[in-house]
């Protein structure tokens, strides 16, 4: 099972994204020292990275997708 996040919604949000990072990290049994260190480096650089470290550390159960906007 797979769960999604959307970027283009609320949840795509930097600060949504390390409380998410945070919530899947005790879910997943991390240590509180790992859930700091994961979100310390989440908000080390810009949002890309965040996005990066986001991936590398929960990619494997969490997708990030970008919906397509309608413009219309």
């Amino acid at each position: 099972m797979s769960i999604e996040l959307n970027l283009n919604g609320v949840d795509g949000n930097a600060f949504a994204l390390i409380g998410h990072a945070r919530s899947y990290g005790r879910q997943l049994g991390l240590s509180r020292d790992e859930i700091e260190e994961i979100s310390k480096d989440m908000m080390s650089s810009d949002y890309n990275h965040l996005l990066k470290v986001f991936d590398d550390n929960f990619g494997h159960v969490i997708n990030l997708v970008r919906n397509e906007v309608d413009d219309e």
